[in-house]
């Protein structure tokens, strides 16, 4: 809660009687006339310059506190809390008695503090007061204002500000400085325009003689709640649970000076609570003391553990000394007594239906902690919930930015295994530079392999890039050859036969570099060109056109490998989305490690094995189905392929294959590549064919073993093909695939000789 001190205002303020004297006749009669005029007289003899100061009223206190009297009667004085200030201002001059009795304890200066203004909305509302005095149809400051005091137990305590200005009087120090009726309309159409405010109201242009009472209504709790819904917003579970402005709305809205709050999280994966620890800063946990993390095991005994966590109610201990004889064996009652806790309320945080921790309100005083408290805490733990999930979820993002930084972003198959690391690196308090991660290894699982290429992508996107060069050349030699007709410059002449040369070359010999070749020579050669002559409107409107069909990065004509590059992104995206959507379905066979990556078409790998899925015993008959499932798939996606891909700009065939591994690996991520790969030397052999493979041809030659709307499975050993026979009969009954099964042999690879390869073609849509 901030607090303001403000002491430029639009106007002067200065105290005088005057404002109630004109109407203390009508409202005083009771009272003795000359009582009355006796009182005004002293103290109107009091004023030097026409204005009574502080100093002056305290050194007259009797006397003031006898005039303050009439203001606030005996009975308003005792049951309201009142105070008078000098006009529209903040310094106090006097009390009610119910006021003085809560034992504010003020500044130096005297002044009142609001709490919950900013310097330009207060400069605001004094121009409101001003402005009111001008108007009829009087403004309403919407706002309420705050004010907070500090009470004789050290307990802040906040009051809604109910002000009264009768006894005000208000002009202009000039005339010029009052408003127009245009002026007043423009502030009212842009209300919030403090800038504004301030020209047609500047500082101390006006004056304001008299006084205003305040009424005081208390709304501590209320107030309380909102600032730390506000605070909460702005702040992390750190701050809650050690910050001292925490600490004294906790205080205010419990009402006891000495109350501490802590939080212990119980992590339902390790099965553990734990302290909380932010950025090096440890937070409070008054359960667990000094005890970083405890198993729940520990506390299987314990009463108070058991019913937060199986009854999930608020537990409070209003005498922990005599709560402690009907609990001997509490684990959590010795700790709070070793803290020298004498009463607490313990609260469970409840979240999408599991207990995530527990809310700790302590206090070193006996009773201090009762059981009407409940109601008070019923108001802050939906708060301190939804905070504590923010600190849970930051620590989960926490713990996925580690794996990420330090490992990769990992298929939740495998994850359980990483955040095991990331979580051992978050409890041993060392800084990242410093934390040695080791590497995750998985042993004994099997490899899958799959990929659906584009076909001919390298040649495709060359033949886009010169479809593009050419175009862009042909209209630059018309344009040149246009301008040679109105401009007998020699350079012109020499750039058509530059661009005449350039299309010969490019139409014989074109190469992977022809396109920055081309490129540079455009942009430092021709288009300065362009830019510098002068010309008649029809090139012009050539060279518009021209300039027109660029792409606005590249500079260039892009209109053929725009096309190329979108369709292999729909491509993609489309083969993507369908594998993994098909993948969730796999996942049910038996949880696997899946990943896949574009290149020119999808790549994916899936590795399957105990080690992956230590809770679930492994069998080969899920290898089996998960082969199938990653055949038939392909095969599902080859024939979908044939049904949309008339929509593509660029007119692509995709070939696909399958590599078929049996034995047993094992996989490494490796930190430095931040990726999965086979571990050790032994295994080599499976990635050497992977990469290889695609490209192969049919023993003995120039066919590639792979063809469009084809299904090609690359295997080595006898049983492997005698499995796969199996699934490619299923599959031809199921009407995916023709009946013809071609049986290859490979050419040798470089260091892998013996593969072969059974081919067979999907069905094609009618």
């Amino acid at each position: 809660m901030t607090k303001l001190k403000n002491n430029k205002f639009p106007f002067n303020s200065k105290f005088s009687i005057e404002p109630f004297v004109e109407v203390w006749s009508e409202d005083f009669l009771q009272i003795s006339p000359k009582y009355l005029e006796s009182l005004f007289t002293q103290i109107n003899n009091l004023a030097i310059d026409n204005e009574i100061n502080l100093k002056t009223i305290q050194d007259n206190s009797a006397l003031f506190n006898s005039f303050f009297s009439l203001v606030i009667p005996s009975h308003l004085s005792k049951n309201e809390l009142k105070m008078i200030t000098k006009p529209m201002g903040e310094e106090l001059l006097f009390f009610s008695e119910k006021l003085k009795q809560a034992q504010p304890e003020t500044s130096d200066d005297n002044k009142v503090k609001f709490c919950n203004i900013s310097e330009d909305e207060l400069y605001k509302y004094k121009c409101i007061l001003l402005l009111n005095s001008l108007l009829e149809n009087k403004i309403s400051y919407d706002k309420k204002i705050t004010v907070e005091f500090e009470d004789g137990n050290g307990i802040f305590k906040s009051f809604i500000v109910d002000d009264n200005h009768e006894f005000v009087k208000i002009f202009p120090n000039d005339p010029k400085n009052v408003p127009t009726s245009n002026q007043i309309n423009e502030l009212l159409d842009d209300f919030d325009n403090y800038e504004l405010w301030k020209q047609l109201f500047p500082l101390n242009s006006w004056t304001i003689e008299g006084f205003s009472i305040f009424t005081l209504i208390e709304n501590t709790i209320d107030n309380a709640v909102s600032d730390l819904k506000t605070n909460l917003l702005q702040t992390n579970l750190e701050s809650v649970f050690t910050d001292e402005i925490f600490k004294k709305i906790f205080r205010s809205i419990f009402g006891i000076k000495d109350l501490k709050v802590g939080v212990t999280i119980y992590n339902h994966d390790e099965d553990i609570l734990i302290k909380p620890k932010y950025n090096n800063l440890q937070i409070d946990s008054f359960i667990l003391n000094k005890e970083e993390f405890l198993p729940i095991s520990d506390y299987k005994e314990d009463t108070i553990v058991k019913r937060l966590l199986n009854d999930r109610q608020s537990i409070v201990v209003q005498d922990i000394e005599v709560y402690g004889i009907g609990h001997p064996k509490s684990k959590v009652i010795k700790s709070l007594v070793e803290q020298d806790i004498k009463s607490l309320i313990i609260a469970p945080i409840v979240s999408h239906g599991l207990v995530v921790g527990f809310f700790e309100i302590v206090s070193e005083s006996k009773h201090a902690i009762k059981k009407r408290n409940i109601s008070k805490l019923n108001l802050v733990l939906p708060i301190v919930k939804n905070t504590i999930d923010k600190a849970i979820e930051e620590n989960k993002n926490k713990i996925d930015a580690i794996i990420q930084n330090e490992y990769t972003s990992i298929h939740k198959s495998v994850y359980w295994k990483f955040k095991s690391q990331a979580s051992q690196f978050l409890k041993s308090g060392k800084d990242i530079e410093e934390y040695n991660f080791k590497d995750i290894i998985f042993e004994d699982v099997h490899a899958l392999f799959g990929q659906i290429d584009i076909k001919s992508s390298s040649e495709n996107r060359l033949n886009a890039s010169k479809d593009d060069i050419e175009k862009q050349l042909d209209i630059l030699i018309s344009i040149f050859n246009d301008i040679s007709k109105e401009n007998n410059l020699l350079i012109v002449e020499q750039i058509i036969f530059e661009l005449n040369k350039l299309a010969d070359d490019i139409e014989n010999n074109y190469e992977v570099n022809s396109e920055s070749v081309f490129n540079r020579y455009v942009q430092n050669e021709v288009h300065p060109i362009l830019n510098t002559l002068e010309f008649s409107d029809k090139v012009k409107n050539k060279i518009e056109l021209y300039l027109s069909q660029m792409d606005e990065q590249l500079n260039m004509i892009y209109e053929s490998r725009r096309k190329y590059d979108e369709s292999v992104t729909v491509l993609n995206k489309k083969i993507a989305s369908y594998l993994d959507k098909k993948q969730i379905e796999a996942q049910q066979i038996f949880p696997h490690y899946y990943e896949r990556y574009a290149t020119d078409g999808i790549e994916h790998n899936l590795y399957i094995g105990a080690s992956i899925e230590p809770k679930k015993e492994f069998s080969t008959i899920y290898l089996n189905n998960l082969r199938l499932w990653q055949l038939k798939t392909l095969c599902e996606t080859v024939y979908n392929y044939q049904k949309w891909k008339h929509i593509l700009e660029f007119p692509l065939e995709v070939t696909t294959l399958i590599l078929v591994f049996s034995t047993p690996l094992n996989i490494r991520f490796r930190l430095e590549e931040k990726l999965f790969d086979v571990d050790g030397s032994y295994n080599a052999r499976y990635e050497v064919v992977k990469k290889r493979i695609d490209k192969s041809f049919i023993k003995n030659t120039e066919e590639r073993i792979t063809q469009p709307n084809k299904i090609t499975i690359v295997y080595s050993q006898n049983d492997e093909k005698l499995e796969y026979l199996k699934y490619l009969k299923y599959l031809i009954s199921e009407d995916l695939l023709e009946p013809t099964i071609e049986k290859l042999e490979v050419e040798d690879l470089q260091s892998v000789t013996g593969l072969k390869a059974l081919r067979v073609t999907v069905k094609s849509i009618d």
